[in-house]
């Protein structure tokens, strides 16, 4: 099975950020300021089981988002989380306030017929980064092990 290139961006990302702290680490053991336990490396990384505790890397991202709107109320957004170290994407969401099957069959009094349904949010439009923020960061936490250290973003 193929990995989709947000796994790859991810991955990417991971190994960028060991590497880095692997450099910190070793310059602050050339300077004589006896660091802590060395880093992983990438590969000691990837051998590791999946939870283990040493599996969590901590990342900064970027992010950002689009959207869709009518007059003032946002309609469908999606939203990115880049990796700093590498630009890739590594995580998205794309979120919507209303369904037009379902807002067709409303008008009309009916049930809509069975359909996927986009409509995944339900919140206040001011609200929609935030949201999106909180639940790309959760994801990668609770799916991948990855902790959000910093977010950089415009407005969020």
């Amino acid at each position: 099975m193929a990995r989709s290139c947000l796994t790859e961006g991810l991955e990417e990302e991971i190994r960028l950020t060991l590497e880095e702290k692997h450099k910190e680490w070793e310059g602050r053991r050339d300077m004589n300021k006896f660091p802590d336990e060395e880093p992983l490396t990438y590969k000691e990384w990837l051998l590791l089981p999946p939870g283990h505790v040493k599996k969590r890397v901590a990342i900064i991202v970027s992010f950002d988002m689009g959207w869709q709107h009518h007059g003032f109320c946002l309609l469908s957004w999606y939203t990115f989380m880049i990796g700093a170290q590498s630009s890739n994407i590594i995580d998205a969401v794309v979120s919507a306030k209303e369904c037009a099957k379902c807002k067709a069959a409303k008008k009309k009094n009916m049930l809509a017929k069975k359909h996927k349904c986009p409509k995944n949010y339900n919140g206040s439009s001011k609200a929609t980064e935030d949201d999106a923020a909180f639940v790309l960061t959760q994801r990668l936490y609770d799916e991948k092990s990855v902790l959000v250290q910093k977010i950089v973003a415009d407005n969020a």
